[in-house]
């Protein structure tokens, strides 16, 4: 909708790019492009925060019209059954992210590629500092978004068809008349996207052979460079094809915590389990992960449709009346 391309040409393009060099890349490729990518985000961000604070009229007045709204209140209720309070995000974002980077494999594979501890140990220090900035730049921005849509709900109102759309919408209402700030954004979800999906790729492709194919074929280097590449290549057909069921989900963001919440916290478990308890066996490990995500799957699962989060007030109040009919 930003671009007026198709978005199937679009999500068939950027994943033939991305499939193309972590294929003949490897994960140097990977790494590298990371790299680039991870400032596009971070100029990104900064510069769309920035921007719109003073659209608004400042930082102090984005924090006034938020503090008036209910925006900055923090609840620090213990309690399960309500979606977001202070200690409901600190666990589970704690377990999430400590799963993520020190358990997943697209970031394992990473840090074991440099060629000391001491160099593993300062990326993960400026991973933090990155991680750090990006999160609060995104925070920052949706205070930002409130403080301008706080009289004129564009969802609401009907100027954009679902929430995944809000930020596209708000940066064209922005920056869209800076000669290419809507571009910088658009390299930003591109970097994003390309970042996750070639690591993922790459990280994929290196279980499935050494886990699934090698025990099973006679290994030699050039045998298990062609057949990572196929892998590379066939998850990436694969995105191309769940790109056009992805688009009629509603919130992909709720789906992928959903789905995260249901296999981190068995992962982080599995390995706490080992760490901790040494004389548990592999059998014991396997089903208790087992366990812990048939449970959870259970608990999602029930949940639908019966917990229901009301969301604070919006107003359409000063919304033009001729977008409105």
């Amino acid at each position: 909708p930003v671009t007026g391309i198709n978005i199937h040409l679009i999500n068939g393009v950027v994943c033939a790019i991305c499939v193309f060099y972590t294929m003949f890349g490897g994960i140097k490729a990977v790494v590298w492009t990371d790299v680039v990518q991870a400032a596009i985000m971070v100029m990104s961000v900064t510069l769309v925060g920035v921007l719109g604070a003073i659209k608004v009229g400042g930082v102090t007045e984005v924090f006034r019209i938020a503090g008036e709204g209910q925006r900055l209140n923090v609840n620090l209720e213990f309690d399960a059954t309500t979606r977001s309070t202070f200690w409901n995000n600190f666990i589970s974002s704690t377990i999430m992210w400590t799963s993520y980077v020190g358990l997943n494999q697209s970031c394992v594979q990473r840090i074991v590629s440099l060629p000391s501890l001491k160099h593993a140990r300062r990326s993960l220090i400026i991973f933090g500092f990155g991680f750090v900035m990006i999160m609060f730049f995104n925070c920052f921005t949706g205070i930002v978004m409130y403080a301008r849509y706080h009289d004129c709900d564009p969802l609401e109102a009907g100027f954009v068809s679902k929430a995944d759309k809000l930020m596209p919408f708000f940066v064209q209402d922005v920056v869209g008349h800076l000669k290419g700030m809507p571009g910088v954004f658009i390299s930003c979800v591109f970097s994003a996207a390309l970042s996750t999906m070639s690591a993922g790729m790459n990280s994929l492709a290196g279980i499935v052979y050494f886990d699934y194919i090698k025990p099973h074929i006679k290994h030699t280097e050039r045998r298990a460079n062609l057949t990572m590449k196929t892998l590379v290549l066939l998850t990436g057909l694969y995105c191309i094809l769940a790109g056009t069921v992805v688009e009629k989900f509603s919130s992909i963001l709720q789906i992928v915590y959903s789905i995260g919440g249901v296999t981190f916290g068995s992962v982080f478990g599995v390995f706490l389990l080992g760490m901790l308890v040494p004389k548990a066996h592999g059998r014991a490990a396997f089903w208790a992960a087992i366990s812990s995500m048939l449970v959870m799957v259970y608990i999602v699962g029930a949940s639908q449709g019966r917990n229901h989060y009301e969301t604070l007030p919006s107003s359409v109040e000063s919304c033009p009346v001729l977008n409105m009919t």
